[in-house]
């Protein structure tokens, strides 16, 4: 177990939040509710493969909101502790919070619980026209072959020294 994955409180709080940004199915028409899917895993993965800093940020942003019932709306729980509508008040006034730090704080949420959401095949096959990952050519595709270029070279990264690579 990687040291930095989250610990079981830190994991109410980020399923409180995460049960805001995407909610159950029914509730707002998406076609699955995050907290259905494999939270735990996917940040123990992702904690596993990151730069230190970037779960330490993580974790960071998990903590702002945790607490932020504290000062946003003055009700002196955590986030888990709120009815759906005070965690919804929260996360809003976070997300237009006057302060930079806060804003990207929530950001970071957003973003992994986005790359978490859209990993479920239901909703890529819903907002991607049908078009999955598996759906890529395999070994001995013309992908693979030579014939046109690989999606894997189509995609940049940024390695930890900063330069641009491709994978």
């Amino acid at each position: 177990m990687n040291r930095y994955c989250l610990r079981p409180f830190e994991l109410r709080w980020l399923y409180a939040t995460l049960g805001v940004l995407f909610p159950p199915a029914p509730s707002a028409g998406l076609f699955v509710g995050i907290c259905d899917m494999p939270v735990e895993a996917f940040f123990a993965d992702v904690f596993a493969k990151v730069p230190k800093v970037t779960s330490v940020g993580i974790r960071a942003a998990i903590w702002v909101v945790a607490f932020a019932p504290f000062f946003v709306i003055g009700r002196p729980r955590t986030i888990a502790g709120l009815s759906p509508a005070d965690r919804e008040r929260v996360i809003v006034r976070l997300s237009d919070s006057r302060f930079y730090l806060v804003r990207q704080l929530v950001l970071i949420l957003k973003t992994f619980a986005a790359l978490l959401y859209t990993q479920a095949i239901e909703v890529r096959e819903k907002i991607g026209g049908g078009l999955a990952m598996s759906r890529l050519p395999q070994n001995g595709g013309p992908a693979a072959s030579g014939s046109e270029a690989s999606p894997q070279r189509l995609l940049p990264l940024v390695t930890d020294n900063g330069r641009r690579s491709h994978v």
